[in-house]
């Protein structure tokens, strides 16, 4: 079984929205992330598995453009993230793992502000006539300082300002931290739905999440890819993938 099969093995004539080429991140003498390849093409929806440590949040921060790699490179739709800075990031959503500030400003406040860094302008570009608003439920909390609002509530607007220029790519790092069952539930489903039409990476460490919305994997064990398959190859008979899992990060 080759756990590490390539995207592009598997879609040889696609081109893919989102590749890392040799991804590497180093602190002093310490790498974080050590030589990361993968490609993602449309309408995948991929689980960022690992430990705590194992490289996750800083890969993600390396392909939104908001850490420079030590060495290695982003393309998103061809173009290179360091070459095209603002435009790349023009089609990325990102949710980062912990959520925070702009507390002074209301849920509609933030989103406009989200809104107008990212250029998005127009008739129906507020906030509060955006589709995403209805479907978070955000609107009952439009006018409501985000200082106010729980974690949960907090963790749907930082999802709502990743999504609300309609991105091609979202990169999401625990995108149901803080939510209860039912709101994770919730998550998950807009997720599965809206994967029809973008890319999707998505950071947990919530194996069952995974085993719900994904098809494909990503396994990270200390900054370097032990897995990269479809889901059907790395779950065991009743589905789980944890067996897998704890073979494939298992300290050594």
């Amino acid at each position: 079984m080759n756990l590490q099969a390539t995207t592009a093995n598997r879609n040889p004539s696609g081109q893919p929205i989102l590749e890392a080429r040799d991804l590497t991140m180093m602190y002093g003498k310490t790498s974080a992330v050590g030589g990361i390849n993968f490609r993602i093409h449309p309408g995948e929806m991929v689980a960022l598995l690992g430990p705590n440590g194992a490289g996750k949040s800083t890969t993600l921060r390396m392909l939104t453009g908001f850490l420079r790699p030590t060495r290695g490179s982003v393309f998103v739709h061809g173009m290179d993230i360091l070459k095209n800075p603002i435009r790349v990031r023009q089609r990325i959503g990102y949710l980062p793992e912990s959520v925070g500030g702009y507390g002074h400003l209301t849920c509609a406040e933030f989103l406009r502000y989200a809104a107008d860094v990212r250029g998005v302008s127009g008739t129906g570009a507020g906030p509060s006539d955006h589709w995403i608003m209805d479907v978070l439920g955000l609107r009952i909390h439009l006018k409501t300082p985000l200082s106010r609002l729980s974690k949960g509530w907090q963790q749907r607007v930082w999802l709502a300002q990743a999504l609300v220029h309609d991105p091609d790519i979202l990169l999401l790092d625990e995108p149901t931290d803080g939510l209860d069952p039912e709101q994770k539930k919730e998550i998950r489903d807009l997720l599965a739905l809206i994967a029809e039409s973008k890319v999707i990476l998505m950071s947990t460490h919530i194996l069952e999440e995974a085993e719900s919305v994904c098809r494909r994997a990503i396994i990270i064990r200390r900054g370097r890819i032990v897995a990269d398959s479809f889901l059907s190859t790395l779950t065991d008979d009743d589905g789980r993938l944890f067996p897998m899992y704890r073979q494939l990060t298992a300290s050594s």
